[in-house]
């Protein structure tokens, strides 16, 4: 919601534009020939070297005693915690500002972590709010997305008004012939006039036809969405569709996807001797850009420069109606050949049951069992008793080639097996005599009536 925190008259005497982390101090750095004499830029960052080489005069380090001068190493956290060090010296940035600026790059620690705090800072102190913020690529990875997403949703809570760019848009409209360092410099260029277009509508002096702040909240509502930002420039006299052609051409312009526009912005800067034809002439051929029932608010302001024309327009696409380069592409089913055999199916997808972990290792539980084990209500938990499995007995006569162990055998034997029968032989008579010492109480050996245990020369026939 737009909050204007009581304030009977809006006065933009001052205005502060803070570029955090790299993205945000390159688009500053291109916004500072756009303001007056009372408005102050300033860039704020983790990183001290990155911080020194920015061409912005006024800096502010963060969180110096916290990283001791590195980045944020892409967690927001840190820099939540550089800011939240730091407060004092960005309040003092802030210090006075009627309106408050905020530019960022989203997805990274920086950026993410400060912007929303910075943003917390200056509407407590009573300034509007604006921030702009672009969304990093898609092939970024799905963490910086949900890192931006994160940050943008804070962002929101503390900010009156959010352009919100998708770097995914800028990548397949700008020119590929074009180096990626002359690409992105056009793109943070185009991004400073689109945060300047706010205080310029608000402090509108000369204007013919009027567009306020109240305006560009309807246009670019809330933050769920993706802007469309035009920008044609030429010289007063230049043919009508010349100038749509700029604008449609312009990086930040989604053209291909106008037709979802259902509110935008447009606002003309000209010099005096702009004329009413010429006015007719561009809004007919701009609302041939868009579909008979937009509502298409026209600002026309006059400047100085009477041999200079600007054209820019403002708007809106619903997030969820954005389609992303890399999203068509992913809806482009493939064509079939007409063999079927050659369309290889994908393997199904097997959900193992959660293994339950020793019960001395309470991190193999949580590595091999994400499920809540007390969940698992079919399953024994490891304070129930597992019972055995029964085993089934086999008889030995079953298996004679089986070696079984001798407490195994026990429990497989079925029937008793009677002992083997013992041949009877001949009762042994001790000698009277008992010559056979040590041997009287074993049985004797006889043959032929001998006891083969005596020596032969004590031996006597039985």
């Amino acid at each position: 919601m737009f909050c204007y925190e009581n304030k009977e008259v809006i006065s933009l005497n001052k205005i502060c534009l803070c570029g955090i982390g790299a993205a945000g101090e390159n688009i500053v750095a291109e916004a500072i020939p756009y303001l007056q004499a009372d408005d102050f830029a300033c860039a704020m960052d983790l990183d001290a070297r990155r911080l020194n080489a920015a061409s912005i005069t006024n800096k502010v380090h963060l969180g110096a005693k916290l990283t001791k001068g590195l980045g944020s190493s892409g967690d927001r956290t840190i820099a939540l915690s550089a800011a939240e060090e730091s407060t004092p010296a960005i309040l003092r940035a802030l210090e006075g500002a009627d309106m408050v600026l905020i530019a960022c790059g989203l997805g990274g620690g920086t950026g993410s972590g400060v912007a929303p705090e910075v943003a917390r800072l200056a509407k407590e102190q009573g300034s509007l709010v604006i921030s702009v913020a672009v969304s990093p690529f898609a092939f970024e990875g799905a963490h910086r997305r949900r890192q931006a997403s994160e940050a943008l949703s804070e962002l929101s809570r503390y900010s009156d008004l959010v352009l919100r760019f998708c770097n995914d848009h800028i990548e397949s409209l700008v020119d590929n012939e074009q180096g990626i360092l002359g690409a992105f410099n056009m793109v943070n260029s185009l991004l400073a006039r689109a945060m300047m277009l706010i205080p310029n509508i608000a402090r509108g002096a000369q204007s013919i036809l009027h567009v306020g702040l109240d305006d560009v909240l309807n246009v670019v509502g809330s933050s769920n969405g993706v802007c469309s930002f035009g920008v044609a420039e030429a010289s007063l006299g230049t043919a009508p569709d010349d100038i749509s052609a700029r604008l449609t051409n312009s990086p930040l312009f989604l053209d291909a996807q106008t037709e979802q526009l259902k509110d935008v912005l447009v606002l003309i800067q000209a010099g005096t001797s702009f004329t009413i034809s010429d006015l007719s002439k561009i809004s007919t051929k701009l609302s041939q850009l868009f579909t008979p029932d937009v509502k298409m608010r026209l600002g026309v302001t006059l400047s100085d420069n009477n041999d200079k024309l600007i054209v820019s327009v403002l708007g809106v696409l619903p997030e969820d109606n954005v389609a992303l380069p890399h999203e068509q592409i992913a809806s482009i089913e493939p064509v079939s050949d007409g063999n079927e055999q050659s369309q290889i199916a994908p393997p199904p997808i097997h959900q193992e049951t959660p293994v339950l972990a020793p019960l001395d290792n309470e991190s193999a539980l949580d590595e091999f069992c994400p499920t809540d084990v007390s969940s698992l209500s079919e399953e024994p938990t490891h304070e129930e008793e597992i019972a055995p499995s029964p085993v089934e007995l086999v008889s030995i006569e079953a298996q004679p080639n089986t070696e079984i162990h001798e407490e195994a055998a026990l429990s497989h034997v079925v029937e008793e097996i009677p002992p083997a029968p013992v041949e009877e032989t001949e009762e042994f008579i001790p000698s009277d005599d008992g010559t056979r010492g040590l041997f009287d109480i074993l049985k004797p050996n006889i043959l032929d009536g001998e006891d083969l245990d005596l020596p032969p020369s004590l031996r006597k026939k039985k």
